[in-house]
């Protein structure tokens, strides 16, 4: 495939309307800078489908060889770049690692965190509930 990026004139710039036999000049001679994408192949946007299920197989897969390409990424990236969201290929392209949690260290402190999380938001709203008595308390004694 091919990128072409640049400023473009129109196949249909200076021609007559159609229905039309009176000429037109070109109503706007300075072409937009724009892009455009060539791909020579229709394939690569053609899942092929399982015999036995009737199912499509995922975008880009080869079942000769399993091996999957990157038909659907390179879909993606291209509409998002001619659409100018530079943004949105960067962050697709990140990998996402997990990191999961010690099994051990959780059983450990499985009780601590249970009652933090419980008794931390009890605690603050009696702090809460006090400081808005005393301010109350303290508001009203001078009338």
């Amino acid at each position: 495939g091919y990128l072409l990026e640049g400023q473009f004139r129109s196949l249909f710039a200076n021609r007559a309307e159609p229905g039309t036999t009176k000429y037109q000049p070109d109503q706007n001679p300075n072409a937009q800078p724009s892009k455009i994408l060539v791909i020579s192949d229709g394939d690569f946007l053609r899942n092929d489908v399982d015999a036995k299920s009737q199912r499509p197989l995922r975008l880009g897969y080869d079942r000769l060889s399993s091996t999957e390409f990157a038909n659907r990424e390179l879909i993606l990236n291209a509409t998002d770049y001619l659409l100018d969201e530079t943004g949105l290929i960067a962050v697709r392209g990140k990998q996402i690692t997990l990191r999961p949690l010690d099994k051990v260290q959780l059983a450990e402190k499985r009780q601590a965190w249970q009652a933090l999380n419980l008794g931390a938001p009890l605690v603050l709203l009696a702090l809460f509930g006090a400081a808005r008595a005393w301010s109350r308390k303290r508001r009203y004694a001078r009338f």
